[in-house]
């Protein structure tokens, strides 16, 4: 078996947490966010809030994807799944069936980030990893417009600021290019 018949077979077999009688699987979402995380602790809190603080003239869901962390993530997951269900669609996931070896045991890839994509029921798909974090209100609305007015586009972006720690220093901050690019 190949690794998108492994992918696809093992995908069967997800539930989504609290079940699917919630009022986030009543709608017809126009962007799903599909939001990958493990042991992401410090930081789920920040990038959840950043999602659900976003201005839309449209419906959309956010997919959670956690991929079985034990530094507290999946609690955290779970008491947003709990406290948004017109939003928040959460899938607890197994790492025995979410990563993908080959027979000598060699790690070849995961399928959390995939298998949220392939829950999506958006037209549009938004990706926040479980460690970034949205700082403008309308970045959705915003992109969304843009893709609307050019249906000629598969996708677009945004400026990013990078944070990083280095060893033995504190947070470095990098600054955001803000170079166009025009794509034809």
């Amino acid at each position: 078996m190949n690794i998108a018949e492994e992918c696809k077979k093992r995908f069967l077999f997800q539930e989504e947490f609290l079940g699917v009688d919630k009022p986030v699987n009543r709608i017809e979402p126009l962007v799903s966010v599909s939001v990958a995380t493990y042991q992401h602790f410090k930081f789920i809190k920040q990038c959840l809030d950043g999602i659900i603080a976003q201005k839309t003239t449209f419906p959309f869901e956010i997919i959670i994807g956690e991929d079985e962390s034990i530094d507290g993530t999946r609690g955290i997951c779970t008491e947003y799944a709990e406290r948004y269900p017109d939003k928040i669609r959460l899938f607890l996931r197994s790492r025995k069936t979410s990563q993908y070896f080959d027979k000598e045991g060699t790690f070849i890839c995961r399928f959390n980030g995939v298998w949220n994509r392939m829950s999506a029921q958006g037209k549009y798909i938004a990706l926040c990893e479980g460690d970034d974090y949205w700082t403008d209100p309308f970045k959705l609305l915003k992109q969304v417009d843009f893709l609307e007015k050019h249906p000629e586009c598969a996708l677009c972006f945004h400026a990013v600021g990078i944070i990083s720690k280095i060893a033995g220093q504190g947070p470095r901050i990098a600054t955001p290019h803000k170079k166009k690019l025009s794509i034809h």
